[in-house]
């Protein structure tokens, strides 16, 4: 006897016949696009702060080497690339936490230095202003991450799914085949 199944070991939305509803099918593989962009969005939040805080420790060791250097400049900057670096390897474990701190050390470290000095503003506007993008994308990212995470684990997709998407790996798409 043939019985349709899906072929990622579904755990549930079996009608009573024992075939598989498809607007189940179609309710998954639309979690499954919409938590593939989130990972995507999480993906690039993740990378946007290693290489941010990359070109702050380039930019310390610059500065160190043209004579230009200052001990306080080198602590704050330290500081802040260090924090932009836990911040950037946590994102993969606490993707919520992670992004939300780096976004606002970066708009309270911005608006500091604005009340400081206002050239701040206008020096590097390029570079803070796609550093806020990614991070404000990384952020919504987080949230809808779990939120649709949830919802295929509510659907009953695989836990071997489950796992894929939350090690950010691209889930593929849920089909019916005959067995």
């Amino acid at each position: 006897m043939e019985n349709n199944i899906l072929d990622d070991q579904f755990k549930g939305g079996l009608s009573s016949a024992g075939s598989l509803d498809p607007e189940t099918i179609k309710l998954i593989n639309t979690n499954k696009v919409q938590l593939n962009k989130a990972a995507r969005k999480l993906k690039n939040a993740r990378n946007a702060l290693l290489i941010y805080s990359g070109v702050i420790f380039l930019y310390l060791l610059y500065s160190y080497l043209t004579d230009s250097f200052q001990v306080d400049a080198l602590f704050e900057g330290l500081i802040i690339g260090v924090m932009y670096l836990a911040c950037g390897l946590v994102v993969k474990y606490h993707p919520k936490v992670a992004l939300l701190t780096a976004l606002i050390i970066f708009v309270l470290y911005w608006v500091f230095y604005i009340l400081v000095d206002v050239s701040f503003l206008h020096r590097g506007i390029v570079f803070k202003g796609l550093m806020l993008y990614f991070l404000i994308l990384g952020v919504d990212g987080a949230f809808d991450f779990s939120n649709k995470l949830k919802a295929l684990i509510n659907l009953g997709v695989s836990d071997e799914e489950i796992d894929l998407a939350k090690s950010y790996k691209r889930l593929p798409p849920t089909s019916l085949r005959k067995v």
